[in-house]
């Protein structure tokens, strides 16, 4: 069909109503090109979690412990997707369920989590490096520390969610090192002694729960050397 010879024969008005349709054709390509085949708007993953729609499918477990807050939905720790799925805790014995979190908000019934929410640091080569801070979901700190080659190294401080110091020591290449203090969530010391390549070595002390001397242990590379041991009261016993 001679295309240029149909359109010299259309008068001004069939010209503009041609031209019309012709734009609306152009129209209509560009958007289908712009959308899937399925006809919905192809919209990048990132974007997708910020419109708020499904990131997983919903069946998933997880335990707690793997579980950070960003901007107020629940994320896997090495990921930005809120997650779906049922969250565990585990004990010695086995896995008990505590609830369940849809695109990364809780529903339904709840055990509190009472595990850190929140660690924040950076990474260097697909390794922790440098500073690492985690917090409870109060707001309360809970450890303070470093990595190296994602390796803990340096002074770690650790809280409880209560405020109370519950430990303070020195990893050396991932391992404790040297002078290690431990205390109850009350603040009383319980625990202080010295490791060597993550093992208990040299003098060892610790104390009940109302302050008492419960014991005095010498380790040498992890194995009890010797042992001296009292009862609340003060009393010498033999160490068990």
């Amino acid at each position: 069909m001679d295309v240029t010879g149909l359109y010299s024969t259309m008068n001004d008005k069939e010209k503009i109503f041609s031209l019309i349709a012709v734009g609306s054709l152009i129209v209509l390509f560009i958007t289908i090109l712009g959308s899937g085949f399925d006809g919905t708007t192809k919209v990048p993953k990132d974007r997708k979690n910020l419109h708020g729609l499904k990131a997983q499918d919903g069946t998933k477990t997880i335990n707690e412990s793997e579980l950070i807050l960003q901007n107020n939905l629940w994320c896997k720790e090495d990921s930005n997707i809120p997650f779906s799925g049922t969250v565990y805790r585990k004990t010695e014995n086995e896995k008990k369920i505590i609830g369940k979190l849809i695109n990364g908000e809780k529903v339904g019934y709840w055990e509190e989590i009472q595990l850190l929410i929140k660690t924040e640091g950076n990474y260097k080569d697909g390794n922790k490096d440098g500073e690492w801070n985690g917090w409870y979901h109060n707001g309360q700190h809970g450890y303070k520390g470093s990595y190296l080659n994602g390796e803990k190294e340096g002074k770690w401080i650790g809280w409880y969610k209560n405020g109370q110091q519950s430990y303070e020591g020195k990893y050396i290449n991932g391992k404790k090192e040297f002078h290690w203090i431990y205390h109850d969530d009350r603040g009383q010391k319980r625990l202080e002694g010295k490791y060597f390549n993550d093992l208990e070595d040299g003098f060892w002390t610790y104390w009940y729960e109302n302050g008492q001397k419960e014991s005095e242990k010498t380790f040498k590379n992890g194995e009890l050397i010797s042992a001296k041991c009292w009862d609340e009261n003060e009393n010498e016993l033999d160490c068990k």
